[in-house]
């Protein structure tokens, strides 16, 4: 072997590296932010009541968490729009349109200047603790039991009001026109929730709870759960019942700390 076949034989070796690492540092990356689905238990199936409860949590967590890492990833961007608006009184054209695309997602008027949108997005992009997501999820699904859960994928009982979206409810009032609606699966479920509470008018007093609690250093589904009280047309009731499911099955310990949401 010559010099020059040499020195081709070596660049080959070392891009062939090179390919595997960065082929490796994809997959890592990916691996990252993505889990593997397990199958859907049959909750009905279990007779002993721990044994139904761990299966629904195990079900459920992955993909409250995968949701809210989505959110305070969008959370993240507020932030440094806000930073640097704060900084240089203007935001770059591509920021702009990003932050417009934000605003019209979470459902805020595009009529509004670049800093009241940025307070709207700032109460309205960011995570729901898994404890009160599991907490809801088990109280409106009879832990994974009800037949919207089951036929729908809808674990937090949401309407929607157009015919066909969803399942008609076999006690619904004469002349109502809602129905639960339908998702494909768990995490369409899970994220429209989140969606929900983040930006419609009647929990608005959960993200002003909220809010207050990031500023504080820490958000808590026990304490946030004081903003429910136009979830259920039980009101305090409702609320009690959903911190009684937090406290009895010991969920504080999955809400992670504000340092650590992301990882």
């Amino acid at each position: 072997m010559n010099k020059l076949q040499w020195f081709l034989s070596c660049c080959i070796g070392i891009a062939a590296i090179a390919a595997f690492v960065i082929s490796w540092a994809v997959r890592t990356s990916f691996d990252t932010n993505t889990f593997e689905r397990i199958p859907r238990p049959d909750f009905s199936s279990f007779s002993n009541v721990t044994e139904k409860k761990q299966a629904f949590f195990d079900y459920m967590l992955p993909s409250v968490r995968q949701a809210n890492d989505l959110v305070l990833k969008d959370r993240e961007r507020v932030v440094r729009w806000q930073q640097a608006f704060e900084t240089r009184g203007y935001l770059s054209e591509r920021d702009l349109s990003q932050l417009d695309s934000l605003a019209a997602r979470y459902e805020i008027d595009a009529e509004l200047d670049t800093d009241e949108k940025l307070e709207f997005l700032a109460l309205r992009v960011d995570m729901i603790p898994a404890s009160l997501a599991l907490a809801q999820a088990a109280k409106e699904s009879g832990w994974g039991t009800s037949r919207f859960s089951r036929d729908a994928n809808n674990f937090f009982g949401e309407w929607c009001y157009s015919e066909g979206c969803g399942l008609v409810p076999s006690r619904r009032n004469e002349g109502a026109m809602h129905e639960v609606r339908a998702f494909d699966d768990v995490d369409d479920s899970i994220a429209a929730y989140i969606h929900n509470l983040n930006t419609h008018p009647p929990y608005r007093h959960l993200r002003e709870l909220r809010a207050k609690m990031r500023d504080a250093g820490e958000i808590t589904g026990i304490s946030l759960a004081q903003g429910l009280s136009r979830y259920s047309e039980r009101g305090p009731e409702y609320i009690g019942e959903v911190q009684s499911i937090i406290r009895v099955n010991e969920l504080q310990s999955l809400d992670r700390s504000l340092e650590t949401a992301i990882e």
